[in-house]
């Protein structure tokens, strides 16, 4: 394994013991913001490991991961390009990267749910010219347990493949 593969890997795992610290605390009765540590936990479990890791996400079909425990994504506007991990994890690292977000409240104020979104740029000819526009491709609402569980679930299932190519390139 190298500096780089390391580094990514070790900020994973220390993401996630902060966060299960964080949620310690709030179960013992702290006055900490868990939703916002999760948020900014989702950079150390999701986007920093994707960006680098990218070729390594497997395509596994979606309705396989729930069978694995992995929460059911609720979509709420279009559809990913195909279902699958790799696809699911793009657009949720875009979402988080890019500030796609949106935190729901209940009707007693307290926050219960994400909204995340992919957006890209389409062409269409307005008044004569071809032009680029921002478009929503794709939007889905978690909760955040869910949340917390597929980053937990990627990061893991990331050190394992990356341990494996680390051990079969020795």
């Amino acid at each position: 394994m190298n500096y780089h593969e390391e580094v990514i890997i070790d900020f994973a795992r220390r993401t996630r013991a902060n966060l299960e610290y964080i949620e310690a605390a709030k179960g013992s009765g702290e006055d900490i913001f868990e939703v916002t540590q999760l948020a900014n936990s989702l950079l150390g479990l999701l986007v920093f490991p994707q960006q680098r890791y990218i070729d390594c996400i497997p395509k596994t079909p979606l309705s396989e991961l729930v069978s694995h425990g992995w929460p059911v994504i609720h979509t709420t506007f279009g559809k990913l390009p195909k279902e699958n991990l790799y696809q699911l994890i793009r657009m949720l690292r875009n979402s988080v990267a890019h500030c796609n977000i949106l935190f729901i409240a209940s009707s007693e104020s307290q926050l219960c749910k994400v909204r995340v979104w992919n957006m890209c740029e389409v062409k269409i000819r307005l008044e004569g010219k071809l032009r680029k526009v921002p478009w929503k491709s794709w939007e889905a609402e978690l909760s955040f347990d869910d949340l917390r569980v597929i980053a937990f679930k990627f990061s893991n299932l990331l050190e394992r493949i990356v341990g494996q190519i680390s051990e079969g390139g020795k």
